[in-house]
């Protein structure tokens, strides 16, 4: 099959912030965007040469923004090895580490100085060098050297070379991401469903998360974690909860598809109590597939009543397990233990009694 540019560019792409990549809603990088439309339209005239200029563009793009990231996922280390190094006219004439108007003010850093930006991140001097050796490898087609126009394989090669340098990129960040990515568990796993999943919106834009950081978090096995800490293994279904609406949110809203851990645990019934508190409704048109308006219409009993134990409407009837669960206090009981008073239609513990305390109360005070 021969080459095409567009699969290079779709993976290049999931590795940028989404705020840059929004092209849905509007919001987007216009800069990066243009530098994929003219990559796209000189591949499509066998312009390979342009091609291979603008995607190295792209490249230092994502490395611009990979050092704003590496900035907000670990500033204390960035700090240490930016503030060394030098732009063009100097080391002080470079913008701020905490303080820049766009990613693109890191521009006026030579491209070999700003890779050592990732030594905060862990990478190794060997590392480092494999990113300037790529930039050397620019330099013999972008001066009149006398070598050749590059054809397509030639191109081909140097858009893989370009994924896998993010990807070393990218891993030498998940390191730091995963750290926080826990911290934000462990920050919010006591909270409701609701309280979670609103911060999961706020942790992506605020770590300016891509398509490929996303799909790490997702991924990730929460499960070393549990014996790390004495509190994280008392409390781990509950973390595991809070990593759940991470991958649910994830799901629906950037189509990242579901793990099967996640698909394991959200019908365990901790996720269940979890994710449905206060929300029998929602529970019961979920799980039990019930539509209320069809289940009426058809004259059926929408399985929704009362709690006998909190009197809210959070009592569900579950007709393949026999029993009621509340929604609200967490009540359960075995059907056989419940009985529908006469007169009020209400759920009541009883063992052979026809009418609930409050309406025989009521009925003594009549008389």
């Amino acid at each position: 099959m021969s080459y095409t540019i567009d699969e290079s560019i779709d993976t290049l792409l999931s590795y940028f912030p989404k705020e840059a990549v929004n092209y849905e809603e509007g919001n987007y990088d216009q800069y990066l965007s243009d530098l994929i439309k003219t990559v796209k339209d000189n591949f499509n005239t066998c312009n390979y040469q342009v091609c291979f200029f603008y995607m190295h563009l792209i490249f230092m793009s994502y490395v611009y923004y990979s050092v704003d990231k590496a900035y907000r996922f670990y500033p204390e280390g960035v700090d240490l090895v930016y503030y060394p190094i030098n732009a063009y006219r100097g080391r002080d004439d470079k913008p701020n580490i905490d303080e820049y108007s766009s990613v693109y003010d890191f521009s006026i850093i030579p491209e070999k100085e700003i890779f050592k930006v990732f030594y905060a991140l862990g990478m190794n001097e060997s590392e480092v060098a494999i990113l300037g050796k790529y930039v050397k490898e620019r330099d013999d087609y972008a001066h009149a050297t006398g070598k050749g126009n590059i054809d397509i394989d030639y191109l081909e090669s140097s858009a893989n070379a370009i994924i896998f340098y993010i990807a070393r990129i990218q891993n030498a960040l998940n390191k730091h991401l995963e750290k926080l990515y826990v911290k934000f568990l462990l920050d919010n796993y006591r909270f409701d469903y609701f309280h979670v999943d609103c911060e999961v919106d706020n942790f992506i834009v605020d770590f300016s998360l891509s398509e490929a950081d996303i799909i790490f978090l997702c991924n990730l096995g929460i499960s070393k974690y549990r014996d790390s800490d004495a509190q994280i293994k008392t409390d781990f279904r509950y973390i595991k909860n809070a990593h759940c609406v991470f991958i649910e949110h994830c799901t629906q809203i950037y189509d990242v598809e579901e793990t099967d851990s996640y698909k394991d645990w959200i019908t365990n019934e901790v996720y269940l109590k979890f994710r449905y508190a206060n929300r029998a409704k929602e529970y019961i048109s979920d799980i039990l597939k019930i539509n209320e308006y069809e289940c009426v219409k058809d004259g059926g009993e929408y399985p929704l009543y009362n709690c006998p134990h909190c009197d809210e409407e959070q009592l569900v009837y579950i007709e393949k397990d026999h029993t009621y669960k509340c929604f609200h206090c967490g009540y359960e009981s075995d059907e056989r233990a419940l009985t529908r008073c006469c007169e009020c239609g209400e759920f009541f513990q009883t063992e052979n009694a026809i009418i609930c305390p409050k309406c025989l109360k009521r009925k003594m005070q009549e008389y």
